[in-house]
């Protein structure tokens, strides 16, 4: 059976080698190395081209709505939530 990350009962000394969760693909960490290196690209002034790609207040907004609505929808035993009505 072949398994990913620390999903494999590998032991300590080969587990501290391993950086990606069970159950996540292999692109993982690349993915935050990269948002990492786009946000401080952007915080010293010389990444511009980036700011478009990022998540702003209103991503922030939105993923609040959708969680309040999760959050109403399991409330009520799994209503339909409009986000409009949040």
């Amino acid at each position: 059976m072949l398994t990913r990350g620390s999903a494999t009962p590998l032991g300590p000394a080969k587990a501290m080698h391993l950086r990606i969760p069970a159950g996540h693909p292999e692109g993982y960490i690349e993915a935050f190395a990269t948002l990492y290196s786009q946000f401080a690209a952007i915080i010293r002034g010389k990444g511009d081209e980036y700011i478009p790609l990022l998540p702003g207040i209103a991503d922030g907004i939105e993923g609040m709505a959708f969680i309040n609505a999760a959050v109403q929808s399991n409330a009520s035993d799994g209503r339909w939530v409009k986000l409009s009505e949040v």
